[in-house]
């Protein structure tokens, strides 16, 4: 049997002048809140600024080599992409394969 290695989690947020930063706190609250990962360890968690959350997601994707971009966002996928979302964006720019899951406040 092939010997499958095990996968990492990094849970990114991207702040901009639009979107100030939440801390660790809000952002692993809200991780928890909404069942995105059992245990989140402060070494995993990193909260970026960039001028364009769609470039810092990409950028920070870019630097952490991975293999699959993982989205939780707030919006109803169905309104993202009508609505030019950083979503839809991303589906359309991403290098990697992607997956969007909604959240809740």
């Amino acid at each position: 049997m092939p010997h499958v290695a095990a996968g990492s989690l990094a849970v990114v947020r991207v702040a901009n002048d639009s979107h100030a930063r939440l801390g660790a706190e809000i952002i692993l609250r809200t991780v928890a809140a909404n069942d995105l990962a059992d245990e989140v360890a402060p070494s995993q968690l990193h909260e970026v600024y960039n001028h364009s959350v769609l470039g810092g997601v990409l950028a920070e994707a870019a630097r952490q080599e991975a293999d699959l971009l993982v989205v939780a966002r707030h919006h109803s996928l169905l309104g993202s992409f009508f609505h030019r979302s950083i979503t839809a964006q991303l589906f359309e720019q991403s290098p990697i394969p992607m997956l969007a899951l909604p959240v809740s406040d």
